[in-house]
């Protein structure tokens, strides 16, 4: 080939390139999902507690131990029982000379209980939120006459009721079965321990914000008193503690540390009014990765109040399109670095390409879905769609449409 030819097709080639850069559909560019940060926890999640939107998530369906944040499940537990009657917070459990033993042993976490006192369901529910007490857990497990395995059958129904899929309790305190001593199951071995998903721990942390506010208020307490004692948060990222982050008010949860879960943490924070659960799980650092997360909601996300619509193509009508949207509008997560439009689905999930006259404005045509914004349910955020305006039928059918209320 002459090297002019050569010229001419190598020409040739740039030009259609840069012309395909410059005319493609202004809709198709940034669309590219901004790039997650590499947290170093084995798995994590962010979700905002009042809708249920997915911020981040990294390997949150598996399940791993989660060491003392399993004592969450069992102030749900004891808060429920108080608001039904069947306990009282004032109500005093004496310790036992086998509970006193196991508080004072130095490789748990612990209070400090004497044999044949007794303390408040109050005073306890404290303890085992704020220091992570493992043996004052024990006494409140059994503060309305539970066994161990009594308490575990309520633990998995507790679960069940906060909507989590995925988890295994061998006891209220996190604690590998074997160190339990003589309050470990006997049917499970001595290195059994309880499990979640970075999921279900966040499931865990939305139903308590919306249900359980005595838990909520002991949690971000900064020090409990015990005998005398001041024993100081284990949660050191509450207002006013050394790793208190600026931008996000925290109000609690629970930390969680053994060998096999490393070191976990479900947090509760406020940023931009609303109320964001995270978790990590097995951490290198729980307080800096729990930090990092907030930073990526920051970054990442904006706070939009919309009311998102569709314009949609109708069949058989008498006009040949219908703007459809939701009824109300909505505050919800969208990404701040890429564009997202809702698509009209059915309830299976399937594309709504087009309506069918008549289309009336009273019952749903379908839901607006933002495929890509998923929430903790396994589903995209989506929001029932109604019609903007009545469509009647063309031709003679349309009489009696006009007719009709529809």
């Amino acid at each position: 080939m002459k090297p002019i030819k050569r010229l001419w097709l190598a020409l040739v080639l740039l030009i259609t390139i840069l012309f395909a850069t410059i005319s493609a559909p202004i809709g198709t560019l940034n669309v590219k999902a901004a790039d997650a940060p590499e947290v170093n926890v084995r798995a994590a999640i962010a979700v905002d507690a009042q809708n249920g939107q997915i911020l981040y998530q990294k390997n949150a369906q598996q399940q791993l131990p989660i060491a003392s944040m399993s004592k969450l499940v069992t102030l749900a537990i004891i808060e429920q029982e108080v608001n039904q009657g069947k306990l009282k917070l004032g109500q005093k459990v004496k310790v036992t000379k086998a509970e006193a033993k196991m508080s004072e042993n130095k490789d748990l976490s612990n209070i400090p209980l004497r044999d044949g006192q007794s303390y408040t369901v109050r005073q306890l529910m404290q303890m085992s939120v704020i220091k992570s007490a493992d043996a004052a857990t024990v006494v409140l497990a059994r503060a309305n006459g539970d066994s161990s395995q009594e308490f575990v059958q309520k633990m998995n129904k507790m679960a069940a009721q906060m909507g989590m899929k995925k988890y295994r309790f061998y006891n209220p305190v996190g604690l590998e079965n074997g160190d339990m001593g003589q309050f470990k199951l006997k049917n499970a071995s001595n290195d059994a321990e309880n499990s979640m998903t970075a999921t279900d721990v966040a499931k865990m942390g939305r139903y308590l914000q919306k249900n359980d506010p005595l838990v909520l208020q002991y949690a971000k307490q900064t020090s409990v008193s015990v005998d005398g004692k001041k024993y100081p948060t284990l949660n050191t990222m509450l207002p006013g503690q050394k790793d208190a982050p600026r931008q996000v008010k925290i109000a609690g949860l629970k930390t969680g540390t053994s060998d096999k879960a490393g070191q976990c943490f479900i947090s509760l924070g406020y940023y931009e009014g609303r109320p964001i659960v995270t978790v990590v799980m097995h951490a290198a650092d729980r307080f800096a990765s729990t930090k990092q997360l907030y930073q990526y909601v920051a970054n990442e996300w904006q706070l939009k109040e919309q009311r998102p619509q569709q314009v949609m193509v109708v069949n058989k009508g008498r006009q040949a399109n219908v703007v459809v949207q939701a009824k109300q509008s909505t505050k919800y997560w969208l990404p701040a670095k890429r564009t997202v439009t809702p698509l009209l689905e059915d309830g299976q999930g399937k594309d709504i390409t087009s309506l069918k006259a008549p289309v009336g404005t009273k019952k749903p045509v379908g839901y607006l879905t933002y495929p890509t914004v998923m929430t903790i349910d396994g589903h995209p955020m989506q929001i029932k769609a109604y019609a903007q305006s009545r469509v009647i039928r063309s031709g003679i059918l349309g009489l009696w449409d006009r007719l009709t209320k529809f």
